[in-house]
């Protein structure tokens, strides 16, 4: 991100910008690792407060500040616009501006959906079962859902601001890819990697 953010002129040695962590969970992990690599300072938000309160026990583990990461718990959040209230409000009070957003949404639909992509996989992974708070696993319509309505708030938030420089998102899926580069498609937008 960092990268990105100095190759679109995105001035990273000021202090006139912060990250947005969209569902930072409760390890609120691009926080952290935006702060303490490149001291860039960032708003964390979550829809559930046990895990804004679990991110808080691990930023001050990690010896970071509140002014470094700022955690908000986002119960604007509905079906129809996700992140739209949030983003208005953010940009309005804040006297620096959002210069990116990352998110790691929640990839499935369901523990079905989760049992599945398990039952699926050709060859068994060396690693642990997935963890975290069904908030950070589980979301109407998957993580293609999740981030088409990203998409969409993010054309929102751009026709009334220009204080966004970069939306991002993880994408766990292969086979959303190209749904997600169609989507993006249908919005009129050609700038995405």
């Amino acid at each position: 991100m960092y990268t990105l953010l100095r190759i679109t002129e995105l001035n990273t040695d000021s202090d006139d910008y912060i990250g947005l962590d969209i569902g930072t969970g409760h390890v609120c992990i691009y926080s952290l690792l935006l702060y303490q690599k490149y001291k860039i300072k960032s708003i964390g938000t979550d829809i559930d407060g046990k895990s804004i309160e679990l991110a808080q026990t691990n930023m001050f583990l990690n010896n970071i500040k509140d002014e470094d990461i700022e955690l908000i718990i986002n119960e604007d959040s509905n079906d129809l616009n996700m992140y739209l209230s949030l983003y208005e409000r953010i940009v309005k009070e804040k006297n620096s501006y959002i210069g990116f957003t990352v998110c790691n949404p929640p990839f499935y639909e369901s523990q079905l959906d989760l049992d599945t992509a398990k039952s699926n996989k050709t060859n068994n992974p060396n690693t642990l079962d997935l963890v975290g708070t069904e908030s950070e696993l589980f979301t109407k319509g998957g993580e293609l859902e999740f981030i088409g309505r990203l998409i969409d708030d993010s054309c929102s938030i751009s026709l009334k601001t220009d204080k966004i420089k970069w939306f991002s998102s993880m994408i766990n899926k292969y086979s959303n890819l190209p749904k997600v580069v169609k989507h993006l498609k249908t919005k009129n937008i050609w700038n995405y990697g």
